[in-house]
């Protein structure tokens, strides 16, 4: 399902410190795990349950993401949130 071909790998140093920010990471570690287990990507709705968090402020995270390239999302199509990194360089989801 996860391949490393289908990752695009960031060699700059905004990817670390993305990854190195607390809810980054666990926003990225939670859309693999429930894609992983669903088959599925989360809608804005499942990580804003998970996280306990306003819709406002999943939203911003995605918008933070997907500007960073760590994500990618099609707009106007429901749970098409992908990952573009490797899922061995995501922290564990706590």
């Amino acid at each position: 399902m996860f391949t490393a071909s289908r990752f695009q790998f960031c060699g700059h140093d905004s990817f670390h410190a993305i990854l190195n920010d607390l809810h980054a990471g666990q926003y990225l570690a939670f859309i693999y795990a429930y894609t992983r287990v669903l088959r599925r990507p989360p809608a804005e709705a499942d990580i804003q349950k998970y996280f306990d968090v306003t819709p406002p402020t999943v939203h911003q995270m995605l918008i933070t993401l997907e500007r960073k390239g760590l994500i990618r999302r099609t707009p106007g199509v429901a749970r098409s949130i992908e990952l573009l990194v490797a899922p061995d360089s995501l922290p564990v989801l706590r």
